[in-house]
């Protein structure tokens, strides 16, 4: 071996990996290891195959949990350009004539653990044709330096390019049609490339509980991608599929297809939720609306085509099955108004009790009832979020039909629509974003405060903020945006994550950011522009209009204007205010887990959320 080689020592059990059970993950993999460290790191991996974790999934998969023989590996740890995992069939639809390929840069650890979202590449075997591309963010990635592991940002360039070339792709995806070929059955492949060529590091079957059985759904991640692109928590997963199975069915009843036809509303793929694309075509058909309303309703990343944007005609069983589902529908946004102000009220209500209680001075029973009592809008948020949606999508539509009889383009009403919802008043995200840059600027135009946000590096944890900026307006400023705001966080969806009143960190690094920059905008100029832009498109589209138009068509779109506006005020306050009910029960749960740590029955209190 060269001098100063690191090697990767791993474990595996006789019976570890099979096609009913996989112990991905469970049993002690150590990379980076020196020479000398060799045999501390054997002890540690035959350790692992008796550890509790190991031995509590061994009793749950019928396995024997004594004479457990164990194998280790050892290899020559490579230092990858890009690294990966990959599937010799679709795990999410069972096409045994796909490969799935997940990339990322760096070191794999990143990819596994959820930290980067990947590159994910579908190919067809036969003849290896990309299917799809999405290229993930990869906004960081893990390096070894001197035999330790660490994540280090990835570089802007890297971040919205792909990581392998189409030549590796094709290369890749014969290697892996080998190696099926090899074992004659669907294998689990983690890979690297360290830049001349690519290395297999372990393949095992594919389990029968990953691939996907029953119906043949297609499954979209939509805008699951931009609010929880990391790997969420295994009980916020929970908590977010049930939450759309049970709030989607619950509104819109018959008018989706049954589960045993085309699946729930939505479920975990390796890890990350999923919504039914197929559920989502099928409801738009029996509500008689062009699929295309739905994709960009739900943020489907896919090319909205001709045909999308034309509602197939349904038959007359179609019609009247789904007649009174369509009118319990149409009642719920006729009575939007009471049903989101009640929603409110109930949230306040529910906040207003959880303050008033000791979780500490609880038993476990009455913490855990009280906290899933008045979490109780976090189900009804959703019931909310799919009325809004639910008309919005209609009134836009509406919109739209205007235009097309007409005459008008379908750009000049996109562009009308899209700068009058940025106009007026700001919805409460947007309006965070604008106080962030007034936070922002004022941090710059302090001289005590600029040179902490200096001299600040971009992994900087800002641990001393508080005594370092004590005294400063800045400060005063930070926490009334905290007293606003701190019931959100980067990716709040996932109520596993800190909130920013637990941890400032990403909005200070933002701060940071924008310190650093030559330039900040001011948002009073970013606010003006948005006014000149909506008033230079009203007044665009009323030049188009003949002088009866102007009559009959023009107060009809300006009222649709307005109703539109004020449902996506709705819609955005209505996910502010699940998300500060989810951020006020968080402290219950963590109570709950830290006395499951004291007990001795989880490691920490992150394993409970």
């Amino acid at each position: 071996f060269p001098i100063g080689a690191r090697f990767a020592v791993r474990s595996s059990a006789t019976d570890e990996d099979g096609a009913d059970h996989s112990f991905a993950g469970i049993h002690d993999t150590k990379l980076n290891v020196t020479h000398d460290g060799i045999p501390d790191a054997i002890r540690a991996c035959w350790a692992s195959v008796q550890s509790a974790t190991a031995l509590a999934y061994r009793r749950t998969q019928g396995l024997p949990t004594e004479n457990i023989r164990t194998g280790v590996l050892i290899q020559l740890m490579i230092q990858p350009v890009v690294a990966g995992v990959a599937f010799t069939v679709n795990p999410m639809t069972g096409r045994s004539d796909e490969l799935v390929i997940s990339a990322a840069w760096g070191l794999g650890e990143a990819l596994v653990s959820g930290q980067v979202e990947p590159d994910e590449y579908r190919v067809n075997k036969t003849d290896g044709a990309a299917l799809s591309t999405h290229i993930g963010e990869k906004r960081c990635r893990v390096v070894a330096e001197n035999g330790i592991s660490r994540l280090v940002e990835t570089r802007e360039a890297e971040r919205g390019i792909s990581t392998l070339t189409p030549e590796q792709l094709r290369e890749l995806a014969d290697l892996l049609i080998r190696i099926e070929r090899e074992y004659g059955a669907p294998q689990d492949v983690e890979w690297c490339h360290d830049g001349d060529q690519f290395w297999i590091v372990q393949s095992r079957p594919v389990t029968a509980a990953t691939v996907a059985a029953g119906p043949d759904p297609e499954w979209t991640r939509a805008n699951l991608r931009e609010v929880m692109p990391d790997l969420p928590a295994p009980q916020t997963n929970r908590i977010v599929c049930d939450l759309l199975v049970e709030g989607v069915e619950r509104f819109y009843g018959n008018l989706l297809a049954p589960h045993d036809e085309l699946g729930p509303m939505a479920k975990v793929f390796y890890g990350r939720p999923y919504f039914n694309f197929s559920q989502l075509r099928h409801l738009s058909h029996r509500a008689g609306l062009p699929i295309s309303v739905t994709m960009r309703g739900w943020g489907h990343s896919e090319a909205v085509r001709a045909e999308d944007e034309v509602a197939a005609p349904r038959t007359w069983h179609e019609l009247l099955s789904g007649l009174p589902d369509m009118l319990r529908v149409i009642g719920c946004i006729m009575t939007a108004r009471r049903r989101v102000h009640r929603q409110f009220a109930s949230v306040n209500s529910s906040l207003e009790h959880l303050a008033s209680c000791e979780p500490e001075t609880l038993s476990d029973v009455r913490l855990y009832h009280t906290a899933k009592r008045d979490g109780e809008p976090l189900n009804t948020s959703v019931d909310i979020a799919l009325l809004l949606g639910a008309g919005i999508g209609n009134f836009s539509q509406m919109l739209m039909a205007i235009g097309k009889q007409a005459g008008l383009s379908v750009a000049s009403f996109e562009a009308l629509l899209r700068t009058h919802l940025a106009s007026g008043e700001k919805t409460v995200s947007a309006q965070q974003g604008f106080d962030l840059l007034t936070l922002a600027h004022a941090a710059r135009d302090d001289q005590r405060v600029q040179p902490y946000f200096l001299n600040a590096s971009e992994t900087f944890t800002f641990d001393d903020y508080r005594e370092a900026l004590r005294g400063t307006s800045f400060l005063d400023q930070l926490d009334r945006f905290l007293a606003q705001y701190g019931h959100r966080s980067t990716y709040e969806s996932d109520l596993s994550v800190p909130r920013y009143r637990e941890n400032p960190t990403p909005l200070l690094q933002a701060v940071r950011g924008h310190v650093h920059a030559p330039t900040c905008p001011s948002p009073e100029a970013i606010i003006a522009q948005q006014e000149q832009d909506a008033e230079r498109e009203r007044q665009a589209f009323a030049d188009q209009l003949t002088r009866w138009q102007h009559l009959t068509i023009l107060p009809y779109v300006r009222w649709l204007l307005r109703r539109i506006k004020q449902w996506f005020l709705w819609r955005e306050r209505n996910r502010s205010e699940a998300i500060r009910v989810g951020a006020s029960v968080r402290p219950w749960q963590l109570v709950l887990a830290q006395r499951f740590v004291d007990r001795g029955w989880i490691d920490s209190r992150e394993d409970q959320i």
